[in-house]
């Protein structure tokens, strides 16, 4: 199985710059991972979305009913996808009431039981949030991150827990025995085995 996930695109330029990394490839299922756009405008996702056996989560940047109207968006919760169990997150910690936030008490019922593969914007606890130029830390919320990555760790086992948002520098660690893998600043094909098999790094891209 060959996996194609992608995040954090905020844009035209990245957009082009996928476009551009998949030309030629073949993938079993491909993974968006939330923001497609940039200001919480319209998404600039029209030809992304016509590429094959792609499912979306949306971040903190996108227009979610524009999302969510899209046959394969993901709701919170579990999947089956080729054969793998998939739980995904939609959004980003928050209470202020916005469309994309989200809190514990909403995704903890939803935790029922193991799952293949993680999919969130949102990144792990113990991850700092990284600015687009680097220049820019801070962490949000410890007791939700917290909170969520004990469950995590729990009930949900992942073999993977792919994620975007925090534009962290090392990609692909280990957290308290979960395997994560930051995807916002590059694309990835993954093997059957979730190994890295190609990479683009995109941070450079101007949006």
């Amino acid at each position: 199985m060959t996996v194609l996930v992608f995040s954090d695109l905020h844009g035209e330029k990245k957009h082009k710059k996928l476009l551009s990394f998949i030309k030629g490839e073949t993938w079993d299922v491909a993974f968006g991972l939330g923001d497609f756009g940039s200001k919480f405008t319209a998404t600039c996702y029209k030809d992304v979305i016509k590429l094959p056996r792609i499912y979306t989560i949306y971040g903190n940047h996108d227009n979610v009913d524009e999302i969510k109207s899209y046959s394969g968006w993901l709701k919170d919760g579990y999947h089956l996808i080729d054969g793998l169990n998939v739980f995904a997150l939609n959004g980003v910690w928050g209470n202020r009431g916005l469309p994309y936030h989200i809190t514990v008490p909403q995704i903890l019922p939803l935790m029922t039981m193991e799952c293949d593969l993680l999919i969130t914007h949102e990144h792990p606890y113990g991850l700092s949030y990284n600015h687009h130029d680097g220049t820019f830390k801070f962490m949000e919320d410890h007791g939700w991150h917290e909170e969520f990555l004990n469950a995590v760790i729990k009930v949900l086992k992942p073999k993977l827990w792919l994620y975007g948002h925090s534009y962290t520098a090392e990609p692909d660690r280990n957290i308290r025995g979960i395997r994560t893998y930051g995807v916002d600043s590059r694309f990835v094909l993954f093997n059957e085995e979730w190994r890295a098999m190609r990479v683009e790094n995109v941070a450079a891209v101007i949006f």
